[in-house]
């Protein structure tokens, strides 16, 4: 079998150079991909007046939220008109399909999109989650759930907000490098903002998710698991 070369993404703003206001006015000239990127089909690079954005109510999307508030965009003539969307997963099909000309996505969600065939311009950084007691992720478990090690997690039911994706990937991580086996979970999906009630309802024994969803989530509700989940997702 032959050996199949990718091809390369090429991107780069020099972000050094750009005041935060030079940056936004310029969010469709290029830019770069981390753990989260903002991202548009390549032949719809160029400047438009209105834009179709797809987004997730998250923490990491807050410096957006506000250059929306803040009337960034507009003074930029920018007429964004936002859809809050379940994650990278359900983003990455509308942006391929032409029903959003920008979206916010994650590494797993472009990297699954690019295999497929789908080709992007990145035109924003997004967030890098680093190591430290801030992580923007958390497992969290019940207040009163038995469970207190990844191992404990053999045969339970665990949420994420889209399958086979990102928050996944890093739970699944964080299970079999801390003594279980991510093989043996029962993964169901439920969006963020449900996550809570279903573990308060004993309809799930744990969940993956981002701020706000982490540390919004405590006694009586739940709890989070130290150091949980690892930290894995890196482009730099």
């Amino acid at each position: 079998m032959e050996a199949q070369t990718m091809k390369k993404i090429t991107v780069g703003i020099d972000l050094k150079t750009l005041s935060r206001r030079e940056f936004l006015g310029t969010v469709l000239k290029g830019g770069i991909a981390t753990t989260g990127a903002l991202m548009l089909p390549w032949d719809l690079a160029l400047a438009q007046t209105k834009l179709q954005v797809g987004t997730m109510k998250i923490g990491d999307l807050s410096p957006f939220f506000i250059a929306q508030e803040k009337g960034f965009f507009k003074d930029a003539g920018l007429d964004i008109n936002v859809t809050a969307m379940v994650g990278g997963a359900a983003i990455q099909p509308a942006l391929a399909s032409g029903a959003l000309n920008i979206g916010w996505s994650n590494v797993v969600s472009v990297y699954q999109g690019y295999l497929e065939g789908f080709d992007y311009r990145f035109i924003a950084n997004g967030a890098i989650n680093r190591r430290g007691t801030n992580d923007v992720f958390g497992f969290q478990v019940a207040v009163d759930s038995p469970i207190k090690s990844a191992k404990e997690l053999n045969g339970k039911t665990v949420a994420v907000n889209t399958l086979s994706n990102i928050m996944q990937a890093a739970c699944a991580h964080w299970i079999d490098n801390n003594g279980g086996d991510s093989s043996k979970v029962k993964w169901v999906e439920v969006p963020f903002p449900q996550m809570e009630a279903a573990l308060v309802s004993k309809n799930i024994d744990a969940f993956g998710a981002v701020e706000p969803f982490v540390k919004g989530v405590g006694p009586p509700s739940g709890r989070n698991c130290p150091e949980a989940p690892d930290r894995i997702l890196f482009l730099q």
